[in-house]
């Protein structure tokens, strides 16, 4: 693809399906310039040189936006400029040139289900009833009994306007008033913000809650959840949210924000967690294949063995096309990090070796190569707010070094979440150093990946043992890979004779610790613990 300003292209021009995206958040990322505790963007560039070293192909970067940050920038005040907690345009401009000068894709999230409060458009829209932006929210003289998904306790996702004397409707908190999708002015002026930002260098987007862009065009009340349980789920699922999300228009209104990306040859990934049969529509919507949703169903599941994570992914894959691109991440700043959602530090790096081994495009959450867990975080420290389900643990500033504040913003500077406690085991500087780190598995793997695997669908292997997941993987070179993934607290033997192989060598441990020239008998193999591994055939 040209990295100039201004792009055109297809699909040939930029091989989406073998990149691997990177997750920025900007507040925790580097603090290069800013004492008030908050990363910026100089501290992202001044890292480039070690995003180039990991071996990542795209930067995502979190919004960047101006924003009253009531949701840390999801809560959009203009749509066209760079919040000054960040840096400005110029500054901006240069992260692009300088990430392109590397080989490196920039990524941006994009908001289009509500903006700020804040927003011009919305101060125009409750000024009056008769506005010409007041149709661009959507407005209610009497609220129906939908429910925004903040709230820790049952609340309304409608709130009321004295000064017109009607009800606005938020999805998520008050101060991020829903758009009004089925005003064409309002696509309009979203896909403007679009084409904006990739006449500025911007390669692809992903797409923030694109399912509850459109809602039912009644507003009809949403039906009770027979299943719900009060104090064991989330208050929002007391009501089955049929009319309020994913609705069919809905699904085409994300097909095409994402077919006007591609047009330029950009690549878009839409957020949503919804079933795989949802993601398929989604999948169809698209004109070439270059507009995929992310697939959290590793994020979501909660049963850690071989039989169900392989049950997942092949059962996904069935329903894909075979040239379907996967965006694939194993946290993201919404979710406990791996390493704590997994247990161990094994089953992280176990979770890495799969990600990077599978047919996917894997998307890496900033700090995930270190191996970095959640931070607990002191009430009068906590900043997200989604009360009920506490996302700040995993948002904790990045660990560059020892120092203090790990080497994320100046000494004397005040971090805006704390520093987690493994700093000065768990940092850049350390890991880069010790050939058996997490880094050094995520640097080895990504390297691996770009330099053998092709883009094909992983075959399963038959080994006898439910324990442990096996697959083949076809490389540029006309050979095969075959990963063996050790889910078992215990050792494990696995028959590999129908594979016809007498022996094998051996590529990559989980752990770090064998010789690439290794051979081994492929008749009997025995697999450490928690332990993952790559054989050359």
């Amino acid at each position: 693809m040209k990295q100039n300003s201004k792009k055109s292209g297809t699909q040939k021009e930029t091989d989406w399906r073998n990149k691997a995206i990177y997750q920025i958040y900007p507040r925790s990322f580097h603090a290069q310039k800013n004492r008030d505790g908050n990363g910026d963007i100089l501290g992202i560039i001044e890292k480039l040189d070690y995003l180039q070293e990991l071996g990542i192909d795209v930067i995502y970067l979190s919004p960047i936006y101006p924003s009253p940050m009531k949701d840390n920038g999801y809560d959009v005040e203009d749509y066209f400029n760079i919040n000054p907690m960040f840096g400005d345009q110029q500054t901006f401009d240069r992260l692009i040139t300088s990430a392109h000068e590397r080989n490196i894709l920039i990524m941006m999230d994009f908001v289009p289900n509500h903006t700020s409060d804040q927003h011009e458009w919305f101060r125009q829209s409750r000024a009056s009833k008769n506005n010409p932006k007041r149709n661009w929210y959507l407005w209610r003289s009497k609220p129906n009994n939908w429910i925004n998904a903040f709230d820790n306790i049952p609340g309304s996702a409608w709130t009321y306007d004295e000064k017109t004397n009607e009800y606005y409707l938020h999805s998520f908190l008050k101060e991020q008033p829903d758009l009004n999708w089925d005003n064409p002015e309002v696509v309009k002026a979203m896909h403007t913000i679009l084409l904006f930002w990739m006449d500025h260098g911007i390669d692809a987007f992903r797409i923030d809650a694109g399912l509850y862009v459109i809602k039912h065009p009644k507003f009809p009340d949403e039906p009770l959840n027979p299943d719900y349980v009060a104090g064991r789920d989330h208050p929002n699922e007391i009501y089955i949210h049929t009319v309020s999300r994913e609705q069919p228009r809905g699904f085409k209104k994300l097909a095409d924000m994402g077919n006007l990306i591609s047009s330029r040859g950009g690549f878009s990934m839409q957020e949503g967690y919804i079933g795989a049969e949802e993601r398929v529509i989604l999948y169809r919507l698209s004109e070439d294949g270059l507009s995929a949703p992310l697939d959290f169903d590793l994020i979501l599941n909660t049963n850690w063995n071989a039989r169900e994570v392989k049950k997942i992914i092949f059962d996904y894959y069935a329903m894909l096309k075979d040239d379907d691109i996967v965006p694939l991440p194993l946290g993201n700043h919404d979710q406990s990090r791996v390493a704590t959602r997994l247990g161990s530090q094994k089953d992280a790096r176990l979770a890495a070796m799969l990600q990077m081994t599978l047919d996917c495009v894997p998307v890496i959450f900033q700090g995930e190569e270190l191996g970095m867990e959640d931070v607990a975080i002191p009430k009068e420290k906590q900043q997200d707010p989604f009360t009920d389900r506490l996302r700040d643990p995993a948002r904790t500033p990045m660990q560059w070094d020892d120092s203090p504040n790990a080497g994320f913003a100046q000494p004397d500077a005040q971090p805006w979440l704390p520093i987690g406690i493994h700093y000065k085991e768990r940092n850049v500087k350390k890991e880069l150093k010790d050939p058996q780190s997490m880094l050094s598995l995520y640097i080895q793997l990504l390297a691996l990946r770009k330099k053998r695997l092709i883009s094909q669908r992983p075959i399963i292997v038959s080994i006898n043992n439910d324990k442990v997941l096996s697959y083949i993987r076809a490389t540029k070179d006309d050979k095969q890979i075959l990963i063996l993934l050790n889910f078992s607290e215990n050792a494990e033997s696995v028959d590999l004779s129908s594979l016809i192989m007498n022996s094998s060598k051996l590529l990559l441990t989980t752990s770090l610790d064998k010789t690439n020239e290794e051979i081994i008998d492929l008749k009997n193999v025995v697999l450490k613990p928690k332990e993952g591994y790559i054989y050359l055939l």
